[in-house]
């Protein structure tokens, strides 16, 4: 009875009403698989979000990890760096930090550079011979400084080095026939205007430190030059095969070294003054008077450049030589 109740068959012939009873016990099992399929496919479609869940997660982790990878540059791994900055772009780093790690890459990449080539450029012109000009060594030195060079390499005292060792280098056939006619035209030139009758005009200093102007005149013999002054208070003779020292002067502490002029120290001023005023055009001569060797005396000639300078100092080098 309470299955007829159920399946509502009420006075059904008993055959009737076991089909009905049957169809309505399928489809409750039919209910029951779909139920269970529906929970099976809601149980799976959880798991999957779980696991989507978990993967943007582990991504994330993995974007975090790439993206403080690119403050980690450290010397001898750039190969590193470089293969953080491409897994940074995979995991799609905001741009901006990619474009400063490069950056940053770029600059470490030029600093190793610089680097290695001024201890290779310090190597090259430490090993150069200082007593003797090597000329295959000072074009290596000179290759390593042009490649330093153009790296933003302070390259100034290897420079200044291979400078002096080039002035110390022996001139070839040409070279020296070249200066040997340099010397006789400088000489020569320096000599015709001192043999002229108005003389060559020159500045000398005088004992108060002042620049004099001077009239130089050489006798025929070429053994005597004779400075005059405007008032004859400054006049001298130089017998020229007396003079014992003939040198460039580079600066007024130098002329202030020198006797006759050291007292110009005790001048306020006067070594700033000197300084502008001569630069290094100066020029020292040491003569004896009448060849006593108890008279020595000083005469520091100034020239308006250094050319000029060097013309004078060949002059008195040369003409200093005849006996």
């Amino acid at each position: 009875q309470a299955l007829r109740a159920r399946c509502g068959t009420g006075n059904l012939p008993s055959a009737a009403m076991g089909s009905a009873c049957s169809d309505v016990q399928k489809q409750e099992a039919d209910k029951e698989v779909n139920k269970k399929a529906d929970k099976k496919a809601e149980e799976e479609e959880e798991e999957e979000d779980e696991e989507e869940e978990e993967e943007v997660d582990e991504r994330a982790e993995e974007r975090e990890q790439a993206e403080q990878a690119l403050d980690n540059l450290q010397r001898g791994q750039t190969s590193v760096f470089s293969e953080n900055i491409k897994k940074a772009k995979e995991f799609e780093v905001e741009p901006n930090k990619i474009k400063a790690a490069e950056k940053k890459l770029e600059e470490h990449k030029q600093n190793v550079k610089r680097e290695e080539l001024t201890q290779a450029l310090s190597k090259t012109v430490d090993s150069l011979d200082e007593e003797k000009y090597d000329a295959a060594a000072v074009k290596k030195a000179k290759k390593a400084v042009a490649d330093a060079k153009a790296e933003g390499v302070d390259v100034k005292a290897a420079e200044a080095k291979i400078k002096s060792l080039e002035a110390k280098r022996p001139l070839d056939k040409a070279e020296t026939e070249k200066a040997k006619k340099y010397l006789q035209q400088s000489v020569k030139e320096i000599v015709r205007k001192c043999r002229e009758e108005k003389g060559r005009q020159m500045n000398i200093i005088d004992a108060d430190g002042k620049k004099t102007s001077v009239v130089a005149v050489l006798d025929a013999p070429l053994t005597m030059l004779s400075l005059t002054t405007e008032d004859s208070s400054g006049d001298m003779e130089i017998g020229l095969k007396f003079i014992q020292a003939v040198e460039v002067v580079d600066s007024a502490a130098e002329i202030l070294k020198i006797p006759g002029f050291t007292g110009l120290s005790k001048k306020k001023g006067w070594k700033v003054k000197a300084d502008k005023d001569f630069k290094k055009n100066c020029l020292r001569v040491e003569y004896s008077v009448d060849g006593d060797e108890e008279d020595v005396k000083n005469a520091i000639f100034v020239e308006s450049d250094a050319t000029t300078r060097d013309k004078v100092l060949f002059a008195f080098k040369v003409l200093k030589s005849f006996k």
